[in-house]
């Protein structure tokens, strides 16, 4: 899988190569790969199941957007299609956002966003999803990325 700005299409196995950059914002990351905002961080976690085959052109048809999320949207500190180990139909998106207000107002308002959403619809590729939301708090597993470790 490649990396960029940490929005990676992973299979069960990858390499990552994380990133440390000022992003357009002038937001400098408090850790390796990892840019954040002021404010706490949004998490959006996206799991389903598509329909039985239909894992390639999910990708195929999620890659624009994904692609545009690494070039355009520097309010999105993470976005990352990841495949279950055991089920090649299994996914999940974890995304990460400077703000609610970020992914209602301009992620979700995207245009590849729509027509993501679209295609899916149109190709009726979802089997089933659910869509979570979290405010990240407290410790968490980038900390060793800060530290040089």
């Amino acid at each position: 899988g490649s990396s960029r700005r940490g929005i990676m299409l992973l299979q069960p196995v990858a390499k990552v190569r994380f990133q440390n950059r000022v992003p357009r914002s002038g937001v400098r990351p408090r850790a390796v790969g990892m840019e954040t905002a002021k404010a706490p961080v949004y998490v959006v976690l996206v799991t389903g199941k598509v329909k039985p085959g239909q894992m390639g052109k999910f990708k195929e048809v999620f890659k624009p957007l994904a692609d545009h999320v690494t070039e355009h949207e520097d309010g999105c500190l993470s976005y990352q299609l990841s495949v279950s180990e055991t089920s090649p139909d299994e996914l999940c998106i974890f995304e990460r956002y400077v703000s609610k207000e970020y992914l209602e107002g301009v992620h979700w308002q995207s245009e590849p966003f729509k027509k993501f959403g679209a295609a899916c619809r149109e190709l009726d590729l979802w089997e089933g999803k659910t869509v979570a939301k979290y405010w990240e708090e407290g410790p968490g597993a980038y900390g060793f990325m800060a530290r040089g470790q």
